[in-house]
């Protein structure tokens, strides 16, 4: 299958999709599997694995071409 490069776009709910350059193309679908290794706004290489049943591409992460500079926050409840 293809490879393409794009951002990382986070969703709350688990899932995410890689933002091509070339906003003419489709999302690509990343699984909560798949954004355990990323991060929102990591720049990422990645490749089209299959179709849903609509048409819509699904992704794995092949590498990590650039990390998201900012600090992360957050709060620990133990």
């Amino acid at each position: 299958m293809s490879e393409v490069e794009g951002s990382v776009q986070g969703h709350r709910d688990g899932h995410g999709f890689v933002t091509r350059a070339d906003r003419s193309l489709a999302d690509i679908y990343l699984s909560p599997q798949e954004m355990r290794s990323v991060l929102h706004r990591d720049r990422v290489r990645a490749r089209i694995v299959r179709y849903d049943r609509k048409g819509r591409p699904e992704g794995h992460v092949l590498e990590i071409v650039e990390r998201r500079k900012a600090p992360l926050i957050g709060r620990l409840l133990h």
